[in-house]
């Protein structure tokens, strides 16, 4: 006989990601810590993530990050 089928348990809330262009303050993370669900990622973490996935940036006209334009090899 196989054993009845558990529910699996529902989530308070769903995972978050909060992304900041600096750093966050020590009170942020502090705060983020006692959210299990929550993660936070600064600016140069996010570039570096996008990067690990191939999305290159460079600096826009006004100091923004833009999406790279990447020539295609011949």
């Amino acid at each position: 006989m196989t054993p009845p089928r558990q529910r699996a348990p529902r989530r308070r809330h769903w995972p978050a990601l909060r992304v900041t262009s600096s750093k966050f303050s020590t009170h942020a993370v502090q705060a983020a810590q006692c959210e299990p669900n929550l993660k936070l990622v600064d600016g140069p973490k996010f570039v570096d993530m996008l990067a690990a996935r191939g999305v290159l940036l460079q600096d826009g006209k006004f100091g923004e990050l833009r999406p790279s334009v990447r020539s295609s090899p011949e």
